[in-house]
C-alpha cells in the first residue's frame, strides 16, 4: 500500500504546481495529497501522517491546525527548470532585479540563477515594498508579478518554484527509515532532466545549462552517481563518486574498467572493497525512449550509511522525548481546573522551578508536557522519569548517566544521564516524593549548580534545563518524618501548582467522562440523568484513572443502559467505595505506583495467583469477554492452580481494590487498562 504524504501550500496554484512535481517524482510509491491554507480543516483527516509545508510562511499560518501526531517538514524551494529557457531571451550583461514575496527568498533565486551558470546577467534582488534605486528592464520572479515595481517593461514569469530534492529525499528517508530515498530521487529526477534536455534547444549554451543544473542536483549528494551511455561511457560523475572510487577523473571513461563488477551494466546492487573502503552500489537502468536508455549507478561508502544510521537514532530519539501535550489538550469546565491552568500558563513563560502536587490520577504529567509545549524551551526535549518506579542505584544511574565500567553490565563506553539528554529542555521528575534521601541530596546539588557528574566520572557537565518535579505526597509531611530534605522542598518550591482531586471539579466528570466514551465510539446518551447524578456524588478517590476505568466498564456494558444503571449504583454503593484517599488502607494507595504494587503482591503469599489470575483475565479481554468466578476457576484448574471459590473473591477483592479491575454482580470481571499494564511490568 502506497504511503501518504500531505502536503500545504499558500494558495491553490502552489498546491497543484506541487502535488504534479510529487507525484511525478515519487510514483506509485506515495499518496500525494495537496491541500493549500484555505483547505486547513482537512488536516484533521490525517493524523499521524508526515506533512510538508511548502514554506515557512504556511507553518505560521497553519500549524495550530495540524495534528499534534503529524511530523512536519518545511521545504525548501528551488527554480522549475523548464522555466529557465526563458532567461535566454534576455541580453547578456543586463540589469535583471528578481523579486520574490520576501527579501531572503529573492536572495535565494540570486544565488540559485548564478549557480546555474547565469553570470553573463547582473541578478539584484529586490526587497518588497522599496523603490528600485536605478531602473531596470527586466524583471524576474517566481509567480509574483504583482510585486514587480511599476515601470519595469520586461517581466519573466519563472512560475512557482518547486519542492527541492533534498526536501524530498529528507521525507523519504523518515517515512520509509532508509529503505527508499537518494535512489529513488537519482532515478527519477535524473530521467526527468533527460527527457527535458532532448526537448530543448540544441545550442550550446542551452545544452551547457542542462550539465550545470545536473551537476549540481546530483553533487548535492554526499553519495557518489555516475551516468552512464548504454555502452558504459560515463557522461557525468559527481565529486563524491570520485572521492569514494580514488580516481581523480572519470568522465569520458567506461564503467566497465572501474572493477566494480563483471557485469556492471547489468541492474542490480553489490559491494565491492577498495582499499580501506567497503562500497554499496546499485545499477539501474533508465529509458529515454523505445531504443534510448542510460544507466544510473549510485555508490555508497558504507560508513557513511553507518554514520546515517546513526544520526537517525538520535533524530527518533529526540522524537520520542518530545512532549506530545498542551493546554488545549486538558479538558475541563470547573473554576477549580480554570484557575489551576491560568496559573500553569502564566508561569510556563518563566524559566523558573515549578512543583506539581496532587492527589494519583490528576494529571500531574499531562500539565508538564503542557507547560513544557508552551515555554520557551518547546523546541528542545521533555524527559520524563518515575523516582518511585526505579531502585536507589538504577535511579541514579539514570538521572545522572555513568563512564564507561561504572558497575558490572554497565553499556560499554558508558551512558549519557537524563539530565543530559534533557539539556535545553524539561526534566520532569514524577513521584519525586518517593526518591531516596542519597538521590535527594545529589538532585540538590545539581539543581543549585546547574552541574552533573556521572557516576565514575571525574569530569563536571554544565546542563541547563528546567526542572518540574510532581508529587502526590505532603512533603512538608515527609519532611517531618525525616523522609524528605527540607532544603530539597525550598530549591524545588519555587512555584507551586497543585492539581485539584476530581471531587472539587463540578461538572468535569460529564466532561471527561463523555470524552472518553467517545474515543471508544459509545455514545454519549447511553448516561443517563440518574447515572450522571451517581457519577458526580460520587468521591473519585483514584481521581481520572479511575473515571477511565469506569468509562471502559460501561464501554463493554452498555448494551444494556437499564442493568448498567443498576449495577453501577451497586459498586458505588458498596462499604468502603466512596472512601477518601487518605483513609484508604496504606497497602491500597502505595499500589497506585506500579513497582510498589508489584513488591507488595511478589512478597505477598497470594502473588503468583495474582499474576494468573490477571492473564486469564487478559485473554477473556482480548476475547471480549466477562469472566464470573467459576469461569476463573477453571481456567486455573486448567493450568494446573487449584483455588476456592472464596480464595478467588480474595484475590479479586484485592484486584479491584487497587482499581486492576471492574466486577458486578451476575455478570462478571473484566480486566482494566490500569492491570494491563500491572500485568505487563510483572511479566517483566
Amino acid at each position: 500500500m502506497a504511503l501518504e504524504l500531505v502536503t500545504v501550500s499558500v494558495d491553490p496554484e502552489n498546491r497543484d504546481k506541487i502535488n504534479s512535481q510529487l507525484t511525478a517524482l515519487m510514483g506509485n510509491d506515495f499518496k500525494i495529497i495537496s491541500y493549500s491554507c484555505q483547505e486547513y480543516a482537512h488536516l484533521a483527516e490525517h493524523p499521524e501522517k508526515v506533512v510538508l509545508l511548502s514554506a515557512p510562511v504556511v507553518r505560521d499560518l497553519i500549524i495550530d491546525h495540524v495534528p499534534e501526531t503529524c511530523t512536519v517538514f518545511i521545504a525548501k524551494r528551488v527554480i522549475n527548470p523548464k522555466a529557465l529557457r526563458r532567461i535566454f531571451s534576455i541580453p547578456p550583461g543586463s540589469e535583471v532585479l528578481v523579486v520574490n514575496n520576501l527579501y531572503k527568498n529573492a536572495i535565494e533565486v540570486v544565488d540559485e540563477l548564478n549557480a546555474l551558470g547565469f553570470r553573463h546577467l547582473h541578478f539584484t534582488a529586490h526587497m518588497p515594498g522599496t523603490v528600485p534605486d536605478k531602473q531596470y528592464e527586466y524583471a524576474v520572479t517566481p509567480n509574483e508579478e504583482a510585486l514587480v515595481p511599476q515601470g519595469i517593461p520586461q517581466i519573466i514569469n519563472l512560475g512557482t518554484r518547486l519542492v527541492s530534492l533534498m526536501s524530498i529525499a529528507q521525507v523519504i528517508f523518515h517515512m520509509t527509515g532508509g529503505r527508499m530515498g537518494e535512489s529513488m530521487i537519482y532515478e527519477r529526477y535524473v530521467k526527468y532532466l533527460v527527457t527535458l534536455s532532448s526537448n530543448l534547444s540544441i545550442k550550446f549554451k542551452k545544452r551547457m545549462l542542462m550539465q550545470r543544473q545536473m551537476n549540481m542536483v546530483l553533487s548535492a549528494f554526499e553519495d557518489g552517481a555516475i551516468i552512464a551511455s548504454k555502452s558504459g561511457r560515463i557522461t557525468f560523475s559527481n565529486s563524491a563518486a570520485r572521492l569514494i572510487l580514488h580516481e581523480a577523473q572519470l568522465d569520458a571513461k567506461n564503467v566497465c574498467d572501474l572493477g566494480l563488477s563483471a557485469d556492471i551494466l547489468e541492474p542490480g546492487s553489490s559491494f565491492i572493497v577498495r582499499g580501506n573502503t567497503t562500497i554499496y552500489f546499485e545499477v539501474k537502468k533508465l529509458p529515454l525512449s523505445e531504443d534510448e536508455y542510460i544507466f544510473l549507478i549510485t555508490l555508497k561508502d558504507v560508513n557513511r550509511v553507518a554514520s546515517i544510521d546513526k544520526e537517525y537514532k538520535k533524530f527518533k530519539k529526540v522524537q520520542d522525548n518530545a512532549a506530545k501535550f498542551r493546554f488545549k489538550n486538558i479538558l475541563y469546565k470547573s473554576s477549580a481546573m480554570a484557575r489551576t491552568i491560568a496559573l500553569a500558563q502564566r508561569v510556563s513563560q518563566r524559566d523558573a522551578t515549578i512543583l506539581i502536587t496532587g492527589e494519583s490520577g490528576t494529571g500531574k504529567e499531562l500539565l508538564a508536557q503542557s507547560i513544557h509545549n508552551a515555554s520557551l524551551r518547546k523546541a528542545y526535549p521533555f524527559v520524563a522519569i518515575n523516582c518511585a518506579a526505579l531502585s536507589e542505584t538504577l535511579l541514579e544511574s539514570e538521572l545522572f548517566g555513568y563512564e564507561d565500567g561504572a558497575f558490572t553490565g554497565a553499556r560499554k563506553g558508558g551512558k549519557k544521564g537524563l539530565f543530559e539528554a534533557a539539556d535545553g529542555g524539561t526534566l520532569f521528575l514524577d513521584e519525586l516524593g518517593d526518591a531516596p534521601l542519597s538521590t535527594q541530596i545529589k538532585l540538590l546539588r545539581v539543581l543549585q549548580e546547574r552541574e552533573v557528574m556521572r557516576i565514575a566520572g571525574n569530569t563536571i557537565i554544565p546542563v541547563n534545563v528546567r526542572v518540574i518535579a510532581a508529587t502526590n505526597k505532603d512533603l512538608h509531611k515527609e519532611m517531618t518524618l525525616g523522609n524528605f530534605r527540607e532544603d530539597l522542598y525550598y530549591r524545588l518550591n519555587v512555584i507551586n501548582i497543585r492539581v485539584p482531586p476530581l471531587r472539587h471539579r463540578t461538572g468535569d466528570v460529564d466532561l471527561l467522562l463523555r470524552t472518553f466514551l467517545e474515543r471508544k465510539s459509545v455514545p454519549s446518551d447511553v448516561i443517563t440523568p440518574e447515572m450522571l447524578s451517581l457519577l458526580e456524588g460520587y468521591d473519585w478517590p483514584g481521581n481520572i484513572r479511575e473515571l477511565k476505568n469506569i468509562a471502559e466498564y460501561i464501554s463493554v456494558m452498555y448494551d444494556s443502559t437499564p442493568v448498567l444503571a443498576d449495577e453501577l449504583a451497586q459498586m458505588f454503593s458498596r462499604p468502603g467505595r466512596a472512601a477518601r484517599r487518605e483513609e484508604l488502607p496504606a497497602s491500597v494507595a502505595a499500589s497506585e505506583a506500579g513497582g510498589t504494587a508489584i513488591q507488595y503482591f511478589r512478597s505477598s503469599a497470594m502473588g503468583g495467583d495474582i499474576l494468573h489470575i490477571l492473564e486469564v483475565l487478559r485473554k477473556a479481554r482480548e476475547a471480549g469477554l466477562l469472566m464470573g468466578r467459576s469461569s476463573i476457576q477453571k481456567r486455573l484448574r486448567d493450568l494446573g492452580l487449584e483455588l476456592s471459590a472464596q480464595q478467588i473473591k480474595t484475590r479479586l477483592d484485592r484486584l479491584r481494590e487497587r482499581g486492576f479491575t471492574i466486577s458486578s454482580n451476575g455478570r462478571g470481571t473484566v480486566l482494566t487498562d490500569k492491570g494491563l499494564d500491572f500485568l505487563r511490568q510483572g511479566a517483566e
